[in-house]
């Protein structure tokens, strides 16, 4: 029973496609083990994005039985890469393609055109990505597209409805969560500084961040580690230039950590303070309070957090209105610059969440 179960579940095949960030990525993965029950007689394979590779392979190899990994920059720029990707995903001869992603790209959408499969599923999603008449063209790639709440709708919640309606029952109760390997750790107590984000718009200035890092190492009296990718080196070096306290409490880890590494030292730190990035789902996923400093913008959709995926955070809004709860509101660019969040705003957050979570 079980060889010919294993046989019949080698012979088809499912290709999952996303193709989106980090923390996209972080606040869909737990949903995983629901799709594999559900395509259970399926080889299921995954084409993602390299830049969080070493988190799939090593988290969830359980739940995949192989990778395609897509290099944005390479596949944007050379027609040899995307025709040796396309080769690749053409060989395959999957069953299914499932790409659960709200917010569909048209890039996307024209290369699982090419991909052939019987059954393609994919998000209604929304225009934040697409042109309404190119989301119509790419609407016709899929052979079914699964409604999921609006845009106010926070993303793991959505998730769990996009997966809920895939498999055509409810899901047991699932939580955010990323179950690490044991690592070393930079020596505690710390809290981790993470200076970076995936658009300029969203960095918060370093000179703020030292004096963060100044409030940390003199009235909390923990040290402070930065975390971040190697994009973010310039930010972290212009960090330490501005901090007063001691230098030798600061511990610049950008650009030096795996993405597993780096979520491990967010775990064993009692703090992260961030923009609104990748770091802070990481750190909701492994308990660890946070502070995030953001614009509002997707308000609902990825912050803040709902009291029912973690609790122990704080947001600070640039724009004044977001802070009041208020989303209708002006959204002039004037009310997106971070730089009209000061570092006493930051500070009073910090401690607001100290005296929570202590």
């Amino acid at each position: 029973m079980t060889a010919e179960r294993n046989s019949f579940r080698s012979s088809k095949r499912l290709l999952i496609v996303r193709l989106d960030s980090i923390g996209d990525y972080v606040l869909f993965r737990n949903f995983l083990p629901a799709i594999r029950n559900h395509f259970q007689y399926h080889t299921v394979s995954i084409c993602g994005n390299a830049c969080w590779r070493t988190l799939a392979e090593q988290l969830d190899a359980g739940e995949i039985q192989s990778f395609i990994w897509v290099n944005k920059p390479l596949f944007n720029r050379y027609g040899w890469y995307r025709w040796l990707l396309l080769q690749r995903l053409k060989m395959s001869k999957y069953d299914v393609v499932l790409h659960p992603v709200h917010s569909r790209e048209f890039w996307v959408d024209h290369l699982i055109k090419k991909i052939p499969a019987p059954l393609k599923i994919g998000s209604r999603g929304d225009l934040s990505c697409m042109y309404a008449d190119d989301k119509n063209e790419s609407d016709k790639v899929y052979n079914h597209l699964v409604d999921v709440e609006p845009p106010s709708v926070f993303e793991f919640h959505r998730n769990g409805t996009f997966v809920k309606h895939l498999v055509g029952q409810p899901l047991p109760s699932i939580r955010l969560n990323m179950n690490l390997p044991e690592m070393i750790s930079p020596k505690s107590p710390y809290v981790v500084l993470a200076p970076g984000a995936g658009h300029e718009m969203k960095k918060w200035s370093p000179l703020g961040y030292a004096q963060v890092a100044d409030h940390v190492i003199t009235t909390m009296d923990m040290n402070v580690v930065m975390g971040g990718g190697v994009e973010d080196r310039a930010i972290a070096r212009d960090i330490q230039m501005s901090v007063k306290s001691s230098l030798d409490r600061v511990i610049n880890m950008v650009g030096r950590l795996s993405l597993t590494e780096y979520a491990n030292v967010i775990k064993q730190s009692k703090m992260l303070v961030s923009n609104d990035s990748c770091a802070i789902h990481m750190a909701a996923a492994v308990s660890t309070p946070f502070v995030c400093i953001s614009t509002g913008r997707e308000m609902g959709r990825f912050n803040p957090y709902p009291a029912d995926v973690f609790q122990s955070c704080r947001f600070v809004f640039s724009n004044q209105s977001r802070r009041d709860g208020d989303l209708s509101s002006d959204d002039s660019l004037t009310n997106w610059d971070l730089n009209r969040i000061t570092a006493v705003d930051v500070i009073q957050a910090i401690n607001e969440l100290q005296t929570i979570v202590a």
